[in-house]
């Protein structure tokens, strides 16, 4: 999430809006936007990394305030999104509980047909995850983060993370992907630009600095 400079503008139907403000100054200087914020970079650097259960279980109680409760996507494209995929959002307190407590067991089913006369073959090869009751496992598959994208930020962006894992041997691993943070940045950019024209009076230029 380092400052890029942008391309074209999304359509403002398309991007996220902020969800919260701090109480705190609106003025925007250079040194605001030079840098992601620390929950930004944790959120960025994590993203798809793969986690035992126990450093994942971990990592989501010291992060656990930027899950969102009763999340609801604030975009067009991120309602859409949701919409498509059949999004099942998780609440800060189920992530808890799935981290710590989610049991997963693997059942395998192999079965090979093949036709003497022509030579073709089917083989069908299964797998099932079921809870420690034998039911079927059903989890969800989205989570929200709510964090400010840049440093001193008093926008708060909301962001979705696909909900990942997989059964490793014996033991689970657990991750997340962040969905279309270039949709989050263009939005927060255009924001804080918004605000320095805002504030200053001044014209505002994108591009690059000339060497």
């Amino acid at each position: 999430m380092a400052l890029l400079s942008p391309g074209k503008m999304l359509d403002a139907a398309a991007l996220p809006v902020p969800v919260g403000r701090t109480p705190w100054s609106r003025s925007v200087g250079p040194s605001r936007l030079s840098r992601a914020s620390e929950m930004a970079s944790v959120a960025s650097i994590s993203d798809g990394v793969a986690m035992p259960m126990a450093d994942f279980a971990l990592f989501l109680e010291n992060n656990i305030v930027d899950v969102v409760a009763d999340a609801a996507p604030s975009s067009d494209a991120a309602k859409d999104y949701v919409a498509k995929v059949g999004g099942n959002i998780a609440s800060p307190s189920t992530l808890i509980n799935i981290s710590r407590n989610l049991q997963v067991n693997e059942s395998s089913q192999f079965r090979e047909a093949r036709n003497l006369t022509s030579g073709e073959a089917e083989i069908l090869f299964t797998t099932q995850h079921t809870d420690a009751s034998g039911a079927k496992l059903v989890l969800p598959n989205l989570f929200m983060i709510c964090i400010p994208v840049f440093a001193q930020s008093d926008e708060f962006w909301q962001i979705f993370a696909r909900f990942r894992y997989r059964k490793s041997g014996g033991s689970i691993v657990f991750w997340y992907e962040l969905w279309r943070v270039d949709l989050v940045f263009e939005g927060a950019f255009s924001a804080a630009c918004d605000i320095a024209a805002n504030n200053t009076g001044l014209p505002l230029f994108f591009g690059s600095p000339e060497l």
